[in-house]
């Protein structure tokens, strides 16, 4: 599989994109820390001379009313849920294109390569079918589109010609 530069693209392509994805998700999650820390945030311990003074609480609030701005303007949290659905759909569907592909030219070259091997690959990578049935369903589509588009006759049959038999 290695040694092929066709499958080699494919299978960069989608290791491309899980890398991309779990940058993406690092992202999200330090984000969703850090407002989770800033809700956290108190003087629990105080100073060393005893518990937090008066001027210390004010301080702090006006610290995390300060943080909390600072994120309202850069993170607007039902934006940013949509933009976090259509991020996750578009790393799916990139995803299951290029494993699709990576499928669909690995069963090519178990088949016409003699690389019967391939196909423990395959099996592994579709275990339960899912993408198998996903190839079937394009390829069907496919098929399809490329057929001709022939009228379908409305009404009732047409009746058929009656032949006559004659006995010899």
């Amino acid at each position: 599989m290695l040694t092929n530069p066709e499958l080699l693209k494919v299978f960069s392509k989608l290791m491309s994109v899980c890398v991309m994805f779990t940058n993406c998700m690092q992202r999200f999650t330090q984000s969703m820390k850090l407002d989770d820390e800033l809700g956290r945030l108190t003087l629990e311990h105080g100073t060393m001379l005893g518990p937090p003074t008066e001027a210390e609480r004010v301080e702090e609030r006006t610290r995390k009313e300060l943080a909390r701005k600072h994120l309202a303007e850069h993170v607007d949290t039902p934006q940013l849920a949509s933009s976090f659905e259509a991020t996750i759909s578009k790393f799916d569907k990139n995803f299951s294109a290029h494993l699709l592909d990576l499928l669909a030219r690995l069963s090519i070259y178990s088949t016409s390569d003699c690389e019967h091997g391939m196909a423990s690959v395959i099996s592994r990578l579709d275990f339960n079918g899912f993408y198998t049935e996903r190839l079937e369903r394009l390829s069907a589509e496919r098929s399809q589109k490329a057929a001709p588009q022939v009228p379908i006759p409305r009404g009732p049959p047409a009746p058929a010609p009656r032949v006559a038999v004659t006995a010899q």
